[in-house]
């Protein structure tokens, strides 16, 4: 799994990535983008995971007061 060369919002499913893979890029894009610029990004996609979903979703700022 891969951030596409061609436009960083797009994922790239090379070499069989998985789901959690690809979550994990998502949220160390997430991180790397707040810790440098202090702007977290929202994610634009649904996630239909139980584990992703909701106010509990690691997805979601932590950063938000």
């Amino acid at each position: 799994m891969e951030f596409s060369k061609e436009h960083a919002n797009f994922l790239v499913n090379v070499e069989n990535g998985t789901f959690d893979e690809a979550i994990f890029l998502i949220q160390e894009a997430q991180k790397r983008v707040y810790k440098k610029f202090k702007i977290w990004l929202e994610c634009e996609i649904a996630v239909l995971d139980k584990r992703y979903m909701g106010k509990n979703s690691p997805l979601l700022n932590p950063y938000k007061e």
